[in-house]
């Protein structure tokens, strides 16, 4: 099995999802909408994202403009996604290391 810094494992065997992320994987987390990525990278697969990506099951997906700086931690709320780290805006909404 070949993968780029994010693998799936079954109870048995690990799998590659989808094009991996070239880049720093610093956090994850999972829910029932997806898997969640973030760290220090620009594309997951072979889709454009900043920093912070989703995993459908089949392919990875953005998150809206991304977030402009490494994320070191994710977290799942009943309020949705949080992410923390060094980011100071997603697209041109100023946040101050942490996001939602």
């Amino acid at each position: 099995m070949s993968a780029t810094n994010v693998v799936r494992w079954d109870g048995t065997n690990w799998f590659a999802l989808g094009g991996g992320i070239p880049g720093t994987v610093e956090a994850i987390v999972a829910s029932d909408e997806g898997v969640f990525a973030g760290g220090q990278f620009s594309e997951a697969g072979a889709v454009a994202v900043t920093n912070v990506a989703r995993w459908d099951g089949a392919n990875w997906n953005p998150l809206g403009p991304g977030l402009n700086n490494i994320v070191f931690e994710l977290a799942i709320g009943v309020d949705g996604l949080f992410a923390g780290g060094q980011s100071t805006a997603s697209g041109s909404a100023a946040v101050s290391g942490v996001a939602k």
